[in-house]
């Protein structure tokens, strides 16, 4: 007989739900992962595979936010204890 912590992280893992709530986390949490300014000039608004994609308003943001992009993905991925994110994307708002 499997473990209730077995057959829940099998199921998680078949389903995709795993992936979905680690993904919801770092949206819900934005804020305290990418701090007070970062988070007011930059918005995540999907993640496909291990790429995040933030929009910005301008090109002068979205200059300073590549340049942040190291930074980031290092939180990201120390919070998850994992590479779950491998490159940040920048887009223009439209």
């Amino acid at each position: 007989m499997k473990h209730i912590k077995e057959a829940v992280t099998g199921f998680l893992k078949t389903t995709g739900l795993g992936n979905r709530q680690e993904e919801n986390y770092i949206f819900e949490n934005w804020k305290s992962i990418a701090g007070e300014e970062t988070a007011r000039m930059a918005e995540p608004f999907k993640m496909e595979g291990k790429k995040l994609y933030l929009q910005v308003d301008n090109s002068v943001i979205m200059n300073e936010i590549v340049y942040k992009k190291k930074i980031l993905k290092a939180k990201i991925n120390k919070i998850f204890g994992t590479e779950k994110v491998k490159d940040i994307i920048v887009r223009m708002k439209q």
